[in-house]
Formats: structure tokens, C-alpha cells, sequence
């Protein structure tokens, strides 16, 4: 049932085109699935490194806010990058983006 539901929203953003980066993607997507199954969420617990966060510019922002903060004892630096929730696989330009971001934040 997984595979079926994440393959339906993955063809929503456009990569019905590339069946291989499916089949790569799925069992991470599977694995994310079983953390938030078994996910007990510690009120006080603050999450205590450096984190860089990146999406797109063209996400549904109501389904992941920017709201991290609570979850952490730093502060975090916040990016977005053109396209969709996909946008690494589409412009080698995000994907350049998106290395420079790690670099940096290395």
C-alpha cells in the first residue's frame, strides 16, 4: 500500500518519467514511514546541532511549516530552492544550490 500512495504523489510532481529514481526512493520513503509509526514525541527534548534545512519554492506549505525552532536548542538557517519537492532531480542548477548549501553549512 505504500508504494502505491507514494507512487501516485510522485507522479503528481512530474517524475513519472524516471521509474529508477522511484525504486531508489521508495524504500527511504518506507523507512521514514516506519519512524513516524513508531514515533513518541518527548515534549522537553530539543534536538541540540547545527541543521540546515532546504525545500522548494513551489511546496504545499501548509503541510511543513517552518516552524522547527520549538525542536531545537540553536537556531537553524532556512533555505529555498526553485521547483517542487523534487527540485534536486530537476535543474542541475538546484542541485548545485543545494551542494553549495552543504558546503556551507559544513
Amino acid at each position: 500500500m505504500i508504494k502505491e500512495l507514494f507512487e501516485q504523489e510522485y507522479l503528481k510532481v512530474g517524475r513519472y518519467d524516471e521509474y529508477e529514481m522511484l525504486e531508489f526512493l521508495l524504500p527511504i520513503v518506507k523507512g521514514d514511514m516506519c519512524a513516524l509509526e513508531r514515533y513518541v514525541p518527548t515534549p522537553d527534548y530539543k534536538v541540540d546541532c547545527d541543521v540546515t534545512l532546504i525545500r522548494g519554492t513551489g511546496e504545499d506549505n501548509t503541510r511543513c511549516p517552518w516552524g522547527w525552532n520549538q525542536y531545537l536548542s540553536k537556531p537553524c538557517d532556512y533555505y529555498e530552492v526553485e521547483g517542487e519537492h523534487f527540485f534536486m532531480f530537476n535543474s542541475a542548477e538546484a542541485l548545485h544550490t543545494v551542494c553549495d548549501l552543504i558546503k556551507k553549512a559544513l
